[in-house]
């Protein structure tokens, strides 16, 4: 018994073998699939649906589903391919999520599905910290499509529009903007639009200063500014660890101050700029051979004060105006000089002060005043005089801050000097009587000299000509004509005295 059966088992094992074999294959139907591109984005997204693999359902009529509302497209008729696309826009009030797409046949069955992610609002820097005038670049998403973000930034309690930017086919927008004055630490940005999205992060101001110059000798008065500091605190400057200048922060975390380098050698020195909560900056300062000088402009005879360092200590240093030698003096441990010099006599204008050790060199320039002495008044001879050789000329000094001052003298035959006979420069008094062969000539009739006269200080400035004088030179001996009719009538006068008292005495005699 047990035999016969395994034998039926068999032969019906084969039978099926065979007709298997024999009757055509059906084909196998693939799931149907939903595609949503794209698959994440904020209230407003247009979303495309794609429904693959519904051949089965060719000429069916399918719902589709955003969470638990059917879509303004839906039903969609599934047409002979399988394969169906439409579009919807995700609604407003849609909470952030992720929220289910579903395809549903007539009788509610769920056919596919799919998840898309609605985006909540945020907003992110492309950096976290920078200093006051950094560039700062908003990154948005989740807000409203196509609605106007508005971007504030948040400093000492008050929030400041910086700007406004559209949300885009996702929700996404950006803006850029200069970090404006503000303290240290952390600053609010803030993203908001007109139906009550907001988002907020976080950017951190971070403090920074400038030396300018980063260079100067000892005595140079250095400016510095910071911005990002603490609000309303101290800020101390070092240079290694001497302070040389104390700053109060604005409320906004900014200052400008000034600080006068210490007698430091030359090198490089670090700076610590630093507020009473620790925010601090590091930068460094080059000490160079340098000078300053009590007075950089004035006339010849200036005394001059002149401090300086940088230099090598325990050398002796030159001072010298163009390429004289004004002073010397010994530098001090600390590299520091003092010294004293008188401007030389020098024309007006730049000139070159020039200071080294031998090893360290510096140079400033002193300026001697350029303005010219005033034009001296001509006192004798008078205009229209007539003089006896030699001829004495006088006039009056001309004050100038530039001494000493010196005068130029000219005769000459015509009113126009054309004609100069005479010339005489760097007289330093204030009158001249040729002599020698300079001796001017008695006047031929009917002629007469000219003669003017300028200043010169010891800058070389030359005042203007004074006016021309005119005069004639007339023989020792002669006399003019009512000087000889007064001396005829004294002599007739005397005479007549004198025959007059002999006379008298002639009678007296007589009658004796």
């Amino acid at each position: 018994m047990k035999r016969g059966r395994l034998v039926s088992v068999l032969a019906l094992a084969a039978v099926l073998s065979i007709l298997a074999a024999v009757v055509p294959a059906q084909p196998a139907w693939a799931a149907p699939a939903l595609h949503l591109s794209p698959d994440s984005g904020a209230v407003g997204t247009r979303v495309t649906v794609t429904g693959s693999n519904f051949d089965s359902y060719a000429g069916d009529s399918l719902s589709i589903f955003f969470g638990s509302r059917e879509i303004l497209a839906s039903p969609v008729t599934v047409p002979a391919t399988g394969r169906f696309e439409t579009q919807f826009n995700v609604p407003d009030g849609t909470p952030p999520g992720m929220t289910p797409v579903s395809v549903r046949d007539p009788r509610g069955s769920l056919l596919a599905d799919a998840t898309f992610m609605v985006e909540a609002p945020e907003v992110w820097p492309d950096s976290n910290g920078g200093v006051v005038g950094t560039t700062v670049t908003i990154m948005a998403r989740g807000f409203y499509v196509d609605k106007v973000v508005v971007f504030y930034y948040s400093h000492n309690a008050v929030s400041t529009k910086v700007g406004t930017a559209v949300a885009g086919p996702t929700g996404e927008c950006s803006y850029a903007f200069v970090v404006p004055a503000s303290p240290a630490g952390d600053h609010q940005i803030t993203a908001e639009n007109a139906v009550g999205q907001r988002a907020a992060t976080m950017f951190e101001v971070l403090p920074q200063a400038a030396i300018i110059p980063t260079q100067g000798a000892a005595g140079d008065v250095i400016g510095i500014s910071g911005s990002g500091f603490a609000d309303g605190e101290e800020v101390a400057v070092y240079i290694k660890s001497t302070p040389v200048a104390y700053v109060n922060s604005g409320v906004d975390g900014s200052f400008q101050g000034m600080f006068k380098v210490p007698a430091f050698g030359n090198g490089s020195y670090p700076v610590r700029i630093e507020d009473e909560s620790g925010h601090r900056v590091l930068s460094q300062f080059d000490v160079v051979a340098g000078v300053n000088l009590s007075v950089t402009e004035g006339h010849v005879g200036t005394e001059v004060t002149i401090a300086g360092g940088g230099f090598t200590p325990g050398r002796t240093l030159s001072v010298r105006y163009d390429d004289t030698e004004v002073a010397q003096a010994k530098v001090a441990e600390d590299g520091s000089f003092t010294a004293v010099f008188t401007v030389p006599e020098s024309s007006g204008g730049e000139h070159a002060v020039t200071f080294s050790d031998g090893t360290e060199t510096a140079e400033m320039t002193f300026t001697v005043e350029s303005t010219p002495p005033p034009i001296p008044v001509p006192r004798s001879p008078r205009m229209g005089a007539e003089v006896h050789s030699p001829v004495k000329f006088d006039w009056d000094e001309a004050d100038d801050p530039s001494q000493p001052v010196s005068y130029v003298l000219q005769v000459a035959n015509d009113a126009e000097f054309t004609d100069i006979v005479l010339e005489k420069a760097g007289l330093t008094d204030t009158e001249h009587t040729p002599g020698g062969n300079q001796r001017l000539r008695t006047s031929r009739e009917e002629t007469e000299y000219y003669w003017r006269v300028r200043a010169v200080d010891a800058a070389g400035n030359q005042s203007g000509w004074s006016g021309a004088g005119r005069f004639r030179v007339v023989p020792s001996f002669s006399m003019p004509s009512w000087t000889v009719y007064a001396l005829i009538g004294i002599a007739v006068v005397v005479i007549g005295l004198l025959a007059y008292r002999l006379w008298r005495r002639s009678r007296m005699s007589y009658w004796d």
